[in-house]
């Protein structure tokens, strides 16, 4: 069996297994700029890409590089890693100006007619991405003039994993709407979420404390867990709704702890946060391991709370033991001074946070409406290019029909690379080089047979 083969049997079978039992085992990353405007852009990458970069230095004139990423660091000295032509060049990420896909095939139609076709997506229904102008035209329920007397109310949900139906892009362009309503607006993340990626979680991080600096960012749960929660700790403030939970900030590497360093590291960052957000710094440890303590008393009469984390567990009331990480539910949320309130609707959250004059305003159900449906559509296109994979023929047509379908999947991978690594269950960066390969042997054969 020759190597095409061998090659096409092992995708089939990956493929085939994934979409009945969707996990994600590793994620594309997204690295934010500044371009050369100072405008804030940012570009999806992963180990393996092959990118071309540009950057200034202080006031040194622009330069490029261009090679395959080894290496991306986005915690601490914030870099990625280049092995180019010339030997590894380091990029520190406050230099980037630019990042573009250096090699990326392009998915055009094979002059060779070949059945069965590749279905195209309806343009139609293709989810506009958050940077789409017609995704920022207004509020989604109304198409109605803003009234400068009022506060705008952006609610933007976030659902789903981290790093799939949860993403900074969504974030983004929800502050970016509010923006151009000018500063003081009122944006709410409603959360229903068991958490997700870390880096993107790192990245979501940086997108809404730099939101604060403008906006008042209000996280609104129904169920915040992991990266999730840390999501809603960036915010201002915590509402909850009737039911709602939170915590568990626990850092995985598949379904095992991360080592010691990694879990300490992510422990630091957490304590940063809660003290930069004026909560306890001591919940951070129980947030994230399970071998720790944390109990508390309040005063009933100034309000005032103190917390301990010895074994004896000092104080009246319990959070965390060993076997138990720190969780919040909506009732021990507000009486311990975690949220400020619960509401069941946006009439309520208003009034609970005293908004005054107020207006529904930009599109952020509908972003994750649509960022939703793009999953759901890209996981039936991918069951259907399988389907075309495993019944293309040997002949000329039939390598033209997989060398289109092969270059569908790039096109996915480089539209919604994390959607696609956890639809198809492989890293990305693999599945871009095997799929590669794959083509150019396909193409090699075409020439043998001419």
């Amino acid at each position: 069996m020759n190597k095409t083969k061998i090659f096409l049997l092992l995708l089939f079978s990956i493929i085939g297994c994934c979409l009945a039992s969707p996990v994600a085992s590793a994620q594309s990353v997204r690295v934010p700029y500044k371009n050369m405007d100072g405008e804030r852009e940012s570009a999806r990458v992963q180990q393996g890409d092959h990118v071309t970069i540009t950057f200034q230095s202080g006031k040194r004139a622009p330069e490029t590089v261009t090679g395959k990423i080894v290496d991306i660091r986005l915690q601490g000295a914030k870099f990625i890693k280049l092995d180019t032509s010339s030997g590894e060049k380091i990029v520190f990420l406050d230099a980037i100006r630019k990042i573009v896909d250096a090699d990326a095939i392009e998915a055009t139609p094979d002059p060779e007619p070949s059945k069965p076709e590749v279905k195209k997506p309806d343009p139609k229904k293709e989810a506009p991405k958050a940077e789409s102008s017609e995704m920022a035209s207004g509020a989604d329920s109304a198409d109605e003039e803003i009234d400068p007397d009022k506060k705008g109310l952006f609610v933007l949900r976030l659902t789903g994993t981290v790093g799939l139906d949860f993403r900074p892009e969504e974030i983004e362009e929800i502050v970016r709407q509010a923006d151009e309503r000018g500063p003081g607006q009122v944006i709410v993340l409603e959360i229903n979420s068991g958490g997700g990626s870390v880096a993107e979680g790192m990245i979501i991080r940086d997108v809404i404390l730099d939101a604060c600096k403008r906006h008042r960012m209000v996280a609104w749960i129904e169920k915040a867990v992991s990266c999730a929660s840390w999501t809603a700790l960036c915010c201002d403030e915590i509402v909850f709704k009737k039911g709602g939970y939170t915590g568990g900030i626990t850092i995985m590497i598949g379904r095992t702890t991360a080592p010691e360093p990694i879990v300490k590291g992510w422990i630091n960052n957490l304590g940063n946060l809660l003290r930069r957000k004026n909560r306890p710094a001591i919940w951070a440890v129980p947030f994230v391991l399970e071998d720790s303590y944390l109990s508390a008393t309040k005063d009933p009469v100034t309000g005032s709370i103190e917390w301990f984390n010895d074994p004896e567990q000092s104080g009246e009331m319990m959070f965390s033991e060993p076997g138990k990480n720190l969780y919040f539910d909506y009732r021990t949320g507000v009486d311990w001074n975690l949220a400020v309130g619960v509401a069941q609707n946006e009439e309520e959250l208003a009034e609970l946070l005293k908004i005054g004059d107020w207006e529904l305003a930009g599109t952020g159900r509908k972003l994750n409406k649509d960022l939703v449906e793009a999953r759901e559509r890209i996981t039936t296109e991918a069951m259907e290019l399988n389907h075309q994979l495993q019944n293309a023929g040997n002949d000329l047509s039939g390598i033209n029909t997989r060398i289109k379908i092969l270059k569908r999947f790039l096109v996915i991978m480089r539209q919604y690379p994390n959607i696609a690594a956890n639809v198809l269950n492989l890293r990305p960066n693999i599945m871009k080089v095997y799929v590669e390969d794959q083509i150019e042997e396909l193409e090699w054969q075409k020439r043998q047979m001419r």
